[in-house]
């Protein structure tokens, strides 16, 4: 897991109001402004704060769970 895209970032709440799991996940992705236009058509929320808006952008999904469209394969 990796951590550098969402500095700051506050805890999505559950539907009854508490504080739900976070699980924060990275995608590794080929084309990041294709991939952007598909997660926004799918609900998603661009955040605010982006770190390191050439190789990795930050979402947060419907309920407000982060993740990362990323290039930077770090693994491999």
């Amino acid at each position: 897991m990796n951590s550098k895209c969402c500095a700051g970032h506050t805890a999505a709440q559950g539907r009854d109001a508490t504080p739900s799991a976070l699980v924060h996940l990275d995608f590794l992705v080929d084309d990041l402004a294709a991939t952007e236009a598909r997660v926004l058509k799918a609900g998603a929320t661009k955040q605010a704060v982006q770190p390191n808006a050439e190789h990795c952008l930050v979402f947060a999904d419907p309920v407000g769970h982060p993740f990362c469209l990323t290039t930077l394969d770090e693994i491999g």
